[in-house]
């Protein structure tokens, strides 16, 4: 199974100014590229 991942934006912006590790938790991946990688990984 292949995965393709997009993202769009600005990581600085993300984790620097948005705190999205905060809000997620972890480690990135965050949100849907997560899921999409968990899924694939589950089979």
């Amino acid at each position: 199974m292949k995965i393709s991942v997009y993202g769009a934006g600005n990581q600085d912006l993300y984790i620097n100014r948005i705190k999205i590790p905060e809000l997620f938790g972890g480690e990135p991946p965050y949100g849907g590229s997560r899921m999409a990688m968990e899924f694939a990984e589950a089979g």
